[in-house]
């Protein structure tokens, strides 16, 4: 029997997946090898169900890893309680992560066992996302993301598909293997309570760039990928005349057909035919390169300070689209400041230069960057950017605060001061010309009182204290 736990809730998809094979992303700088079926069971009861789409994938230590499993083909009637299992060894696998879409909320919950039951001593941890359809939608994409922390063999890890409407409870379980290079995606099908294993072709993802011999920029006019296993085309777009262009794949073994027009000089050659290039893309590789010219260099001024700022540096960037070299500190036109700090490339291409920006005087403050002042590696002048404009207002003075006793703010106690104390003697605040600033035991009258607070003052003076200062 197998121990699964049910989610009976109904939970209408957000989105729908008619079509198509999610395909992992590109790992960053690593080969990822994709697996083949290692095997499946079922056991139901229930006449119709959705359409399960499990990629064999093959990981390499220490990488994300990303499984995106496609379900669709759900029957018109509502369904709940569907749970995908992700069974897995913790010294393999860290602890994963799941996300769906299509649905309005997911419930992830670890338990222990897995399906089926006379297996469940294989593993440690297993991960169950519940989830349910509406009749009007047709399809929920869910994602499980974990890192290969160990050793990845056979029978290690293993996906499950759960369907709790029949009596003793439905699953089709998918060991992911380590010992098989091939791209297959094999999804299986619940019909009329049995299962069917079809064969599904990918669909393009990823990036492929290729640099041409001789280094002529060229231009795709059209072209097919074949993949030499199947020898079939893969699914793709036909582009037409579009320029620059890229396109991806994932790993594996293709002719890709290219029809290509020499372009010498930015000059089309009419009387050069046009050429064939067939390039083998191998299972080893995870990406290889076909490169399509660059587009120019385009350039964008960017800082974090923006609309009116008393700031000063201002810190900015000119950022190209790919890398460039020849870009100067006096191609940089400041209207109402000066540049300062900007970095020696010395002749290395470089895609960002940070600089800052010292203001002159309150106002605006423009930057503009102008066309062709910088090229790239293929010898293309960079577009001009479009002028950063913010506005510069001067900071007010720091108010100063002086002690009390220094009359005339020059930051030391001493006989101008008592001069100018004498001359308050005695007045009081019905007086004319009265000054507040020299009662300072305020009570109205400049007396004894006062001379006695202004005299211990002078008194730390003439013992060395230096005076008062600002406060």
């Amino acid at each position: 029997m197998c121990f699964i736990k049910f989610y009976k809730d109904l939970f209408p998809p957000a989105d729908r997946r008619r079509s198509g094979i999610p395909v992992i992303r590109r790992l960053a700088c690593a080969a990822v090898f994709l697996g083949a079926l290692s095997g499946f069971t079922a056991c139901f009861a229930h006449a119709a169900g959705p359409v399960v789409r499990i990629p064999e994938l093959k990981f390499p230590s220490g990488e994300d890893v990303v499984v995106p499993i496609e379900i669709s083909g759900v029957p018109g009637a509502d369904i709940g309680g569907y749970v995908l299992r992700l069974d897995y060894d913790e010294t393999v696998l860290t602890k994963p992560t799941a996300a769906a879409s299509g649905t309005l909320s997911e419930h992830i919950e670890f338990t222990d066992g897995i399906c089926p039951a006379d297996q469940q001593a294989q593993w440690d941890y297993a991960i169950g996302i519940g989830f349910g359809f509406a009749p009007s939608e047709d399809g929920v994409l869910i994602k499980i993301r974990f890192r290969v922390s160990g050793a990845f063999t056979a029978g290690t890890t293993r996906i499950s598909f759960v369907n709790p409407n029949a009596e003793t409870g439905t699953c089709l379980y998918r060991d992911l293997m380590a010992n098989d290079f091939e791209w297959k995606i094999i999804p299986a099908e619940f019909v009329d309570g049995s299962v069917t294993v079809e064969e599904k072709k990918h669909r393009l993802k990823g990036e492929i760039q290729y640099h041409p011999q001789p280094a002529h920029p060229v231009c795709v006019q059209a072209f097919e990928l074949r993949d030499t296993l199947l020898n079939a085309p893969v699914d793709m777009d036909c582009i037409e005349s579009d320029c620059p262009f890229s396109l991806s794949v994932p790993p594996g073994e293709y002719v890709l057909k290219a029809f290509i027009d020499i372009n010498k000089n930015g000059i089309t050659d009419a009387e050069e035919p046009t050429s064939d290039y067939r390039h083998i893309i191998t299972a080893e590789t995870h990406t290889d390169f076909i490169r399509f010219p660059f587009p120019p260099p385009a350039l964008t001024i960017t800082s974090p300070i923006s609309g009116t700022t008393a700031m000063s540096p201002i810190p900015a960037t000119a950022r190209f689209t790919h890398p460039v070299t020849g870009f100067h500190s006096e191609d940089i036109m400041i209207s109402n400041g000066l540049s300062h700090g900007f970095p020696d490339a010395g002749g290395v291409f470089r895609a960002a230069y940070s600089f800052e920006i010292l203001p002159v005087d309150e106002g605006p403050v423009t930057i503009d960057i102008g066309e062709n002042i910088a090229e790239d590696e293929a010898g293309h002048g960079n577009e001009a950017a479009e002028q950063f404009l913010l506005a510069y207002f001067l900071p007010e003075p720091p108010e100063i605060h002086y002690a009390p006793c220094d009359f005339n703010r020059d930051e030391t106690i001493d006989a101008v001061d008592l001069e100018l104390f004498k001359d308050h003697w005695l007045s009081s605040c019905d007086d004319p010309g009265w000054d507040s600033g020299y009662d300072l035991e305020p009570d109205g009258v400049i007396d004894i009182f006062d001379l006695a607070y202004f005299g211990d003052e002078f008194g730390d003076q003439l013992t060395g204290n230096s005076g008062v200062h600002p406060q």
